[in-house]
């Protein structure tokens, strides 16, 4: 029998009848590969197995986080290192998001690979949306979760860069992460702002991140997840409809939503405890945040324990 998410996909695609995933997949954690244009249309198995899954006790997830890696040897990356340590860390269900070819070499940089697979991205968000619109008795205890990691951004921002506003409905996610984001820093506020589809948007930012300071230098571009501001070092316009923190004080370098990369700071497990089971944080009346003023918004500044 299939586990409940690798089923909850099958079946969900079923509905929306997709022939462009010819450069991307899905990958649940159990090494299972979508092509999306081949699922077959066992609408009645695969929901029996959905409901057999979710009454098993204690067995049915409470949060799925749909994954879009960055940069890298994906999938084996990612399977291997990613997402079994989300599932077991965070009780969640991982489905990621695989745009191919996302590795170059060690001095490559996938950018025009990572922006071709855009209108794949948004064609499973929306297939997402259908299968939850359509069964919302199976999102009654379920919460959903983007999280978008490095050059990952670079195929989210792609996608917003030509979305249309209400294409999605709003309560799509229930909280959306822009992790490490490798993506240009300058004009990013163009395409947050049309982020509709989830009222909990958060940014990281990270001034030590090696990996993507390596990324600034060579793509001569701030990048988002590094520092707010432009290669200059003239503040960015924020967009004023996220969550910008900022992990610079503590001792993390670029893959700190896993446990292993939060230097046990407390603060930090706190906070991806939180939206990672879907839950959004007040980081008004957070401990361990401090609000700064930014160009357009706060930037909320994490201390060091």
């Amino acid at each position: 029998m299939k586990t409940l998410i690798n089923v909850f996909w099958v079946f969900g695609f079923c509905f929306f009848n997709i022939h462009a995933f010819a450069g991307a997949s899905l990958f649940t954690s159990d090494g299972t590969q979508y092509h999306i244009q081949n699922l077959s249309n066992e609408v009645k198995e695969m929901a029996e197995a959905i409901e057999k899954d979710m009454k098993a006790g204690g067995r049915g997830a409470d949060n799925i986080i749909f994954y879009v890696h960055g940069r890298g040897k994906e999938p084996k990356k990612s399977l291997d290192e990613v997402i079994p340590n989300l599932e077991e860390e965070y009780s969640a269900k991982v489905i990621m998001f695989h745009w191919f070819p996302s590795y170059k070499g060690p001095a490559g940089y996938p950018n025009e690979e990572a922006k071709a697979a855009a209108p794949d991205l948004l064609n499973v968000l929306a297939s997402f949306q259908k299968f939850k619109k359509d069964h919302p008795e199976k999102f009654s205890k379920i919460k959903s979760t983007l999280l978008v990691h490095s050059m990952g951004n670079i195929v989210f921002s792609r996608m917003l860069e030509s979305y249309q506003l209400q294409s999605l409905e709003k309560n799509l996610f229930d909280t959306v992460i822009l992790n490490s984001a490798d993506a240009d820093a300058k004009d990013h506020d163009q395409w947050v702002k049309k982020i509709d589809f989830s009222d909990n948007i958060y940014i990281t930012v990270n001034k030590n991140d090696n990996i993507l300071g390596l990324s600034a230098k060579r793509q001569r571009e701030k990048r988002l997840g590094q520092k707010l501001e432009t290669m200059f070092g003239k503040d960015i316009l924020l967009a004023n409809n996220a969550n910008y923190v900022d992990f610079s004080k503590i001792d993390v370098n670029h893959r700190y939503f896993l446990k292993g990369g939060q230097d046990g700071n407390p603060y930090l497990e706190k906070f991806y405890e939180a939206i990672l089971n879907g839950n959004p944080v007040n980081l008004e009346h957070f401990n361990g945040a401090k609000a700064k003023a930014g160009n357009g918004n706060k930037i909320f500044v994490f201390e060091n324990e």
